[in-house]
């Protein structure tokens, strides 16, 4: 549970995160794994260009409803595990939802401007996260709270095109003690959107989501929340990634 809980989160804030970053900026396929990104601080004009285009295409949403699957690669698991959900986005508030194979809810995640919650219905175990003014997750998420400015400044970026010549941005933390590796965004064309992300961390863990549909304004009729059972467990953690007293 641990060791993929910074994948989960950042990836499912990807998903939204220029809706909720509005003035903000966008991101995302594959250079050599060990390939060194530009390091200079001042932003590329063709990627300053782009995050500015998908922002621009994402200015008006006040609601998405995003069907996915998710697969992981984990070094503990022989093989990969594949999953189906769905990233609900009203306002600033964001719920992801992957379900196990017997079609119930296996992970549930809460965004709102100031906490993420991570809910493990089968454990009945809620872990919250705070994300005080804007502030990046535990395990940071790139873009959620960080503007195009400020973007260079935590991560080194590259933007490419993958073998079937979708855009892809790349973005690797500068701080090393992050446990994330990589960041790839991949992006279909006309309308853009995000078509796929993929994160590794430095366990050599991998989580990959590909974009099955991506509605926008949709009617949601409902209040993104999450609904424990009885006997529940909270959790806080705190920024380090670390249990909270």
């Amino acid at each position: 549970m641990s060791s993929t809980r910074p994948l989960l989160l950042s990836l499912a804030l990807s998903l939204a995160c220029p809706a909720l970053a509005q003035d903000a900026s966008p991101t995302p396929a594959p250079p050599a794994a060990d390939a060194e990104l530009p390091d200079p601080k001042i932003p590329d004009p063709n990627i300053k260009a782009f995050l500015e285009e998908w922002s621009e295409a994402m200015k008006d949403v006040r609601s998405l409803r995003v069907r996915f699957k998710q697969i992981k690669e984990l070094r503990i698991l022989k093989k990969p595990l594949m999953r189906s959900g769905e990233t609900l986005l009203s306002g600033r508030d964001v719920l992801m939802v992957v379900q196990g194979r017997d079609g119930k809810p296996e992970t549930e995640l809460l965004v709102t401007p100031l906490e993420a919650r991570m809910h493990y219905p089968r454990l009945k175990r809620i872990e919250v996260f705070p994300l005080a003014e804007g502030a990046a997750p535990p395990t940071p998420f790139p873009l959620f709270g960080t503007d195009l400015e400020r973007l260079p400044e935590r991560y080194r970026l590259r933007l490419e095109r993958d073998d079937s010549q979708r855009r892809v941005l790349i973005l690797r933390p500068r701080d090393e003690k992050s446990p994330i590796l990589e960041t790839r965004m991949a992006f279909s064309e006309e309308p853009l959107r995000i078509a796929l992300v993929e994160q590794r961390n430095r366990r050599g863990d991998k989580v990959k989501i590909v974009v099955s549909s991506l509605e926008k304004n949709v009617e949601i009729g409902r209040k993104l929340e999450l609904k424990p059972a009885p006997g529940t467990k909270t959790v806080r953690i705190d920024p380090s990634g670390k249990k909270a007293e």
